[in-house]
């Protein structure tokens, strides 16, 4: 399993719980920032150092951004960053756009790639920092219209705000935000809120991490207004069946579709949807649990996201990567895996639903439909419900429906950075690319100079690293070494595809150079090879450690770290010189030793990084960075020196905060931290 993978898993079932900036007016048409061509990006300063030179402060605020157009700089009102949650009142279009943020609203639905008039979550058209104050937002995901009202999750601050009316100006404040904390009397909570849905009179929310759905009969006047009753899709057994339940479809009458990534005790892989064939009016059984396509190698059915009925009877539902036409609503799980079309397969290219369930629709009275597309970085729209599959009429946000501007506006996402002190490399699973700066950048969003492209040559990047100018790649099994990083896209060297000598890989989740080995960490396997710098095809390792669920490793030549990156996990130390015997391993960093710092939260190691007799780590599940000023006081029972982040349930990206961090980097007098997922940042911090 990848690290990619663990994250997904474990981040959703203990977090929700596993790869992208001006001013702008109310009449919120900002142009967006001019993209820079890759290979000529600003030329910054030349380095200055590869090591740290000062000190890092506790909670010091992030100093630059790479993978956006900048730190609190969404790049203007026509560039998003993962559209999520859309919706119409007939008349108006909002949208949330996830990783800036907001909500974008337009008064009348667009046809073409028209600016929004306003803004919601921000300021204005160019800010994008996360925040927790009324008008702020933090991951904002599902919204709705129903009985004149605008309702949107704000997922990463676990409450709901509410607009009794259209907003009419950038940054209104909400007239309510439902928060249901511990105040309100009942078992009922209100965390990592994904979906909502209301008529006007009804309210239902979706509790993403805590496995519930509440539902107010009536709408709720305070913010700890209790629910009516909670659904926990309790099945024939009196069992609950929720994992992560996501987005929500209803009329509020005749059916309930409740999206769910992790369903418990169902078959396959529990993304699919539990549906109430009438609407529920206790917590009573669903009555049938279905995926809505069945498994091939292309496509393992991502769980549904909302959906819609047409004003002739007809079902849309949001199923990545495509969208699913009914007849009616399905009423068994044989319906709901066999639509009368499916829209979006072979018409979108790059640009597609492939989101889970980022990707929504909006349906207007007319027959227009709006689809949000996650990892498309756009909204799609037809000017009818269609028969037959077809490419968009128009698209917003992007010059056309088949440009992704996360692809030609150079976002980034899961990166993987390392450097040797000249260039920044920045390898992404998700995208199957490395992304090369020629020089270490000291600007805000500076665009990389050139990409190598992994995917096209069977590669994946879930870990690098950059040593002496020789550059390793490794995902799953395979092992891609340039003894020279090349100065444009070109293919490794040396590729191992399956294994080195008598080694054959798993799940290769690590790996780390220095002057004497390559260290490949199998995370299945729960090993960490030790091989020569160099190997051939016939290569044997030099050692054989045993870490379970070993992840992206570090070495500065003298001392090997090698992190679990699982909740509750540990990172194991070992010194370079004496592997091979019992005293290589120098000790142990779990979960009591580093905590303390985090308020007791539980610990998740996802990468670690040794320089210059400091250790650096990466704490996903707290959205922390600790560091410690020598690996001594690492192992001993003591706080990091420093704590950077924000404690809390979730991340966010602050100006002094990161989402799921999961690796490291100290290059130019910089702490480099990429986030993980939910945010396209790879953050510095200047040390």
């Amino acid at each position: 399993m990848s690290l990619t993978t663990v994250l997904s898993v474990c981040l959703l079932v203990a977090l929700l719980f596993c790869g992208c900036s001006g001013g702008g007016g109310d009449d919120g048409v900002v142009p967006v920032a001019a993209p820079t061509t890759p290979g000529t990006s600003p030329t910054p300063a030349p380095p200055v150092a590869f090591a740290c030179t000062g000190v890092l402060r506790s909670a010091q605020a992030v100093d630059l951004a790479l993978g956006v157009p900048g730190l609190n700089n969404s790049g203007g009102a026509q560039l998003f960053n993962h559209p999520g949650g859309i919706a119409s009142d007939g008349v108006a279009l909002a949208m949330a756009d996830r990783m800036n943020n907001r909500v974008l609203i337009w008064k009348q639905a667009p046809t073409a790639n028209t600016a929004p008039d306003i803004v919601l979550g921000q300021p204005d058209m160019i800010q994008s920092l996360a925040g927790s104050k009324p008008e702020q937002m933090n991951f904002p995901g599902q919204l709705v219209f129903g009985g004149g009202k605008l309702v949107v999750a704000d997922s990463g601050n676990d409450r709901v705000l509410v607009w009794n009316s259209l907003p009419t100006r950038n940054g209104q404040t909400p007239d309510l935000v439902l928060t249901l904390g511990s105040r309100n009397g009942s078992q009922a909570r209100i965390e990592w809120p994904w979906g909502v849905w209301t008529d006007g009179q009804r309210l239902i929310v979706s509790s993403t991490s805590i496995g519930m759905v509440n539902v107010w009969n009536t709408f709720p006047a305070a913010a700890e207004t209790p629910p009516s009753y909670t659904l926990t899709a309790r099945n024939v057994s009196g069992g609950n069946d929720f994992g992560t339940p996501r987005n929500i479809a209803t009329d509020g009458r005749s059916y309930l579709l409740i999206g769910d990534h992790n369903a418990r005790n169902v078959t396959g892989s529990g993304k699919g949807a539990f549906v109430w064939n009438s609407f529920p009016t206790s917590d009573q059984p669903y009555s049938y649990y279905g995926t809505h396509d069945k498994c091939t190698a292309a496509n393992c059915g991502q769980f549904p996201g909302n959906g819609v009925l047409a004003p002739d009877g007809r079902f849309l539902l949001m199923a990545s990567p495509v969208i699913n036409i009914y007849s009616g609503v399905p009423a068994s799980a044989t319906a709901l895996a066999s639509p009368a079309l499916q829209l979006g397969a072979g018409t979108l290219g790059n640009m597609g639903f492939n989101g889970m369930d980022g990707s929504a629709l909006a349906l207007l009275p007319d027959g227009r439909l709006y689809a949000a597309s996650y990892n498309g970085n756009a909204i799609l729209g037809w000017r009818s419900v269609l028969s037959a599959a077809s490419a968009p009429d128009f698209a917003i946000g992007t010059p056309d429906a088949t440009t992704n501007t996360l692809i030609s506006q150079g976002f980034i996402q899961n990166a993987v950075p390392a450097s040797d002190g000249t260039r920044l490399v920045a390898g992404s699973g998700y995208d199957g690319k490395v992304y090369v700066w020629r020089t270490i950048p000291t600007s805000n969003g500076a665009r990389y100079d050139y990409s190598i492209d992994l995917l096209r040559r069977g590669l994946f990047s879930e870990d690098n690293d950059l040593h002496n100018g020789r550059f390793v790649t490794v995902g799953g099994t395979s092992v891609a070494i340039w003894k020279t990083l090349p100065d444009q896209d070109q293919a490794p060297d040396l590729h191992f595809p399956q294994g080195i000598g008598p080694v054959s890989f798993k799940t290769l989740g690590g790996v780390a150079l220095d002057e004497r080995y390559l260290y490949l960490a199998d995370s299945a396997a729960g090993k960490v090879y030790v091989f020569d710098a160099l190997p051939d095809a016939t290569s044997t390792p030099r050692f054989t450690l045993d870490v379970d669920w070993a992840g992206r490793l570090s070495s500065d030549g003298t001392t090997l770290a090698v992190p679990s990156g699982t909740p509750g996990g540990k990172v194991t130390l070992f010194e370079i010189a004496r592997l091979g015997s019992s005293a290589a391993k120098l000790g142990e960093i779990a979960a009591a030793k580093a905590t303390a710092a985090a308020g007791g939260l539980r610990f998740w190691p996802t990468a670690a990084y040794l320089k210059d007799g400091r250790l650096y780590l990466a704490d996903a599940q707290n959205n922390h960075v600790y560091v410690w000023n020598s690996i001594t006081a690492a192992l001993a029972d003591v706080a990091p020196d420093v704590s950077l982040g924000r404690v809390g349930r979730h991340g966010g990206s602050y100006a002094d905060g990161f989402m799921m961090p999961a690796h490291l980097l100290v290059a130019n007098g910089y702490l480099w931290v990429a986030d993980f997922k939910f945010s396209t940042r790879l953050n510095a911090l200047r040390c």
